[in-house]
């Protein structure tokens, strides 16, 4: 009977390490997957920075000439009626 205890204690805690080793295992993997993702999101956030400067100036840039074309009226709707 103290045999097949002995056994039986064996077989679980083999059992035990093999799940523990499979558990530190998928850690490891999943440690190597989240640092995998979190290059890619600041790689997608870089990219979308980089996007948002771009529309950002270009809108810089259309609201001056709109600036510049209501100037231009103005001066002109003036000129007219100075006239």
């Amino acid at each position: 009977m103290s045999a097949e205890r002995a056994e039986v204690k064996e077989i679980l805690r083999k059992e035990l390490i093999n799940q523990v080793t499979a558990a530190e295992q998928e850690n490891i993997r999943l440690r190597e997957e989240m640092a995998e993702l979190r290059t890619a999101h600041k790689l997608e956030l870089s990219g979308k920075t980089d996007e948002i400067a771009r529309i950002m100036k270009d809108k810089e840039k259309q609201l001056q000439q709109l600036y510049n074309r209501y100037s231009m009226c103005t001066f002109r709707h003036i000129a007219n009626v100075d006239k």
